[in-house]
């Protein structure tokens, strides 16, 4: 009987820690988004995927940059 509560335990539990874990860090990117970015600059670097790394970071400043300038344009637009 001990051996079935095991794997009804284990059929149950192993995805809702998967789900839970994937929860928590969507959550924790949504709140630090920092981060999430560091995270994802250092990972390729450290496979050695140097330059991909600092093509992400660039990208990713360029493309928030130009989010804000499109955003501050739009809220001129429509308030002008």
């Amino acid at each position: 009987m001990n051996w079935l509560l095991v794997v009804v335990g284990a059929m149950v539990g192993a995805p809702l820690r998967y789900l839970t874990d994937r929860a928590v860090q969507k959550r924790l990117d949504t709140v630090f988004p920092y981060s999430a970015f560091s995270y994802e600059a250092l990972r390729p670097a450290e496979d050695g995927a140097r330059f991909f790394a600092a093509a992400n970071v660039v990208a990713s400043v360029v493309a928030g940059l130009g989010a804000a300038f499109v955003g501050v344009s739009f809220a001129q637009a429509l308030w002008a």
